[in-house]
């Protein structure tokens, strides 16, 4: 397996647009538009409309801890966006037998959600700015359901592929009726331990 170390006094970071109401949008780290060789510590973080610098949308101190990966997700609606920060598990490490997955609810107006994969439950109760532990699976496709914990309505159907040796997040985004999930591979797939 190809992989990497996470080098001390460093962190892997990604960005992720994750708020249904917000247009295109361009983040700055420290006043600069830079998103490359953070070191550890505490940083401001700020989420300009796409193209204007004159007043951010979001601005928020972000903890980035050493040795760690990560991805700080845009969450929200217009009257309450913020700045996620979601750990992967630098521990948990991809196997040639299983796939591993998780499920991250961002949709800010859907209430609680259930998964459920081949009809059976793998989750339930996630609520917004919520997420699940990894379970392993057997590699393979599967229908997956979200379902609403309130009336056990499907509210977004989806096939899902999970690969051997492989970590995933999928993440549930947008604001009902138009549900969509985004599924990732995760930094811990590749890293070295």
């Amino acid at each position: 397996m190809d992989c990497f170390e996470i080098k001390n006094n460093s962190s892997l970071v990604r960005v992720f647009h994750a708020a249904p109401q917000a247009p295109n949008v361009d983040v700055y780290v420290n006043d600069q538009m830079v998103f490359s060789n953070l070191d550890e510590g505490e940083y401001n973080v700020s989420v300009y409309l796409a193209g204007q610098k004159d007043r951010p949308v979001i601005n928020q101190m972000v903890d980035v801890p050493s040795q760690q990966i990560f991805t700080i997700a845009a969450t929200g609606n217009l009257d309450n966006l913020g700045l996620l920060v979601i750990p992967d598990k630098v521990s948990k490490s991809p196997s040639q037998n299983y796939s591993s997955v998780r499920v991250i609810h961002l949709s800010p107006n859907a209430p609680g959600v259930d998964i459920l994969v081949d009809g059976d439950t793998l989750f339930e109760d996630i609520s917004f700015g919520e997420g699940t532990d990894y379970v392993d699976l057997n590699p393979g496709t599967y229908n997956v359901n979200v379902v609403l914990n309130t009336d056990k309505s499907v509210v977004l159907p989806l096939k899902v592929t999970l690969n051997p040796d492989k970590i995933y997040t999928i993440y549930i985004i947008g604001n009902p009726p138009t549900l969509q999930a985004v599924q990732v591979v995760d930094g811990n797939t590749y890293a070295c331990r």
